[in-house]
């Protein structure tokens, strides 16, 4: 599934992948248009298909949860504000900055992030990084049943010229 929504300057490309086995665990980004020079849009283009790191299912087994990918998607598109400060702090650093940053995201039942690490970034920008994974691991996801982890592979694209 992919949606593409675009809110206060902050432009998500969403694809998902929920993940109960190694071999499930991929997604391709949503591709967008390169531009060569800011500031009329995103100076990247498309991200390869990636796959969870195999550490990272190891280290947080898939379980049986009760979760929906629709669920991690509503969760995170229900409050984008949330994640607007670091992209604001971005821009002060760079008024051009843009780019996409690709989360591993191993959510537990009680809709807590046990772990969110960032599997690729064309951000540019290490302090960017740092603190939009702080604002992952705070959101949560809400109570489910089942038990175990619920492996999702999250990109999010990041652009103040939206497209």
């Amino acid at each position: 599934m992919a949606t593409l929504t675009r809110v206060i300057g902050l432009s998500w490309a969403l694809v998902l992948c929920a993940c109960t086995t190694p071999e499930s665990m991929f997604a391709k980004f949503a591709k967008s248009d390169p531009v060569s020079s800011c500031p009329k849009g995103p100076a990247f283009g498309p991200f390869e298909p990636h796959a969870l790191p195999l550490h990272f299912v190891e280290r947080y087994p898939p379980g049986n949860q009760s979760r929906m990918v629709e669920q991690v998607d509503q969760t995170f598109q229900k409050n984008p504000a949330f994640y607007q400060p670091p992209y604001s702090a971005a821009l002060g650093r760079n008024p051009c900055a843009s780019g996409e940053v690709a989360f591993a995201i191993a959510i537990l039942p009680t809709g807590a992030v046990a772990k969110a690490e960032i599997i690729k970034s064309s951000m540019n920008d290490a302090a960017f990084d740092r603190e939009i994974t702080e604002r992952v691991l705070q959101t949560n996801f809400g109570h489910t049943e089942g038990s175990g982890y619920f492996l999702v592979l999250y990109p999010m694209r990041f652009s103040s010229f939206g497209q």
